[in-house]
């Protein structure tokens, strides 16, 4: 979960696409991950690409994102 960390703390500190490129790619490498999904759906929104974000917002509901993440909604 490194490179998951690594994608946040880009989005945190304003390197929206360099995070959003990583949970791309973090998607390929972990398709089973619903904390990657629900991470690749949060830049899109805030690159403000919503249209773009939702279908990863729902794979990762489908993946079971935590109730955690789910509270961030």
């Amino acid at each position: 979960m490194k490179d998951l960390e690594g994608a946040i703390n880009l989005r945190e500190i304003g390197k929206l696409e360099e995070a959003r490129l990583l949970l791309l790619e973090l998607i390929n490498q972990e398709p089973l991950n619903p904390s990657v999904w629900y991470q690749c759906a949060w830049i899109h929104d805030v690159m403000e690409l919503e249209r773009e974000a939702f279908p990863y917002y729902k794979r990762a509901l489908e993946l079971e994102l935590t109730e955690e993440d789910k509270a961030h909604f």
